[in-house]
C-alpha cells in the first residue's frame, strides 16, 4: 500500500512540476498606435485582452472600420463595411505592443500574414500586407483595397520561458519524494537477515 501511495504521489509530483502551462494574452492590456497616412481615430488607444470581441476599433469613414480582435496566438483585422464599398488604404500601419502572457512570459519571434477575401469580392485586391515585430510587439502595414468584409490575419509565433512551479505543485513533489523513500527503507529493512528466520537456536 505504501508503494502504491508512493509512486502515485511521485508521479502527480512530476507532472504538477513539469507540465507545461498555457500562455494566455486573456487578461493582459495591450496599446495600439498608429502610422503612415491615416488621419483615423481608433476608439481606444489601450485595453484588456478579452475572450471574445475586437480589442480596438478604427473608424475609417462613416459606416467602414477596421476591428482588432487580440488572441492569444493571432491577430485579427478585420474590415466591416456596412456600405460594401471599397476603401484604398493608401500605405498605413497598426501596431499592437505590449504583448506578454501570463503565467509562462514569451517574446515574438515571428508574424505570418494570412488574408481572406470576402466571397461576394470577385476581384482579389486585398494586398498584399506585410507585418514586422518585435519581441513585444506586431506592426501590420496596410496595403491594398479592402472591400465588403475582408480580413487579415496575424499569426503570432512566439517563445515561452520556463514557468516556476507553484507552490503547492513543490509540495506533491515533494510528498512524492518521501513516500520512495520510506517504502525503500521499510524494504531494506524486511529483507535484513535476522527477521527472514525469527526463529532462535536453542
Amino acid at each position: 500500500m505504501i508503494k502504491k501511495f508512493a509512486f502515485a504521489a511521485s508521479v502527480l509530483g512530476v507532472f504538477a512540476l513539469t507540465g507545461p502551462a498555457h500562455a494566455t494574452l486573456i487578461g493582459q492590456t495591450v496599446q495600439l498606435s498608429l502610422g503612415g497616412t491615416i488621419s483615423a481615430t481608433p476608439n481606444q488607444t489601450s485595453a484588456m485582452v478579452s475572450a471574445g470581441g475586437p480589442e480596438f476599433v478604427i473608424d475609417l469613414i462613416v459606416g467602414r472600420a477596421i476591428e482588432i480582435d487580440v488572441q492569444d496566438s493571432f491577430i485579427d483585422f478585420q474590415y466591416n463595411n456596412v456600405s460594401n464599398a471599397n476603401f484604398d488604404t493608401g500605405n498605413f500601419s497598426v501596431t499592437i505592443g505590449g504583448l506578454t502572457w501570463a503565467p509562462d512570459p514569451g517574446v515574438v519571434i515571428g508574424a505570418t500574414v494570412m488574408e481572406f477575401e470576402d466571397p461576394s469580392d470577385p476581384s482579389p485586391d486585398l494586398g498584399p500586407n506585410t507585418a514586422t515585430f518585435t519581441p513585444s510587439s506586431v506592426t501590420l502595414n496596410v496595403n491594398g483595397n479592402w472591400e465588403g468584409q475582408d480580413r487579415v490575419r496575424v499569426d503570432l509565433i512566439t517563445s515561452h520561458s520556463q514557468v516556476l512551479p507553484e507552490p503547492a505543485s513543490l509540495a506533491l513533489f515533494g510528498l512524492g519524494l518521501l513516500g520512495l523513500g520510506v517504502a525503500v527503507r521499510r524494504r531494506h529493512y524486511l529483507a535484513r537477515p535476522h527477521l527472514q528466520n525469527s526463529s532462535t537456536p536453542s
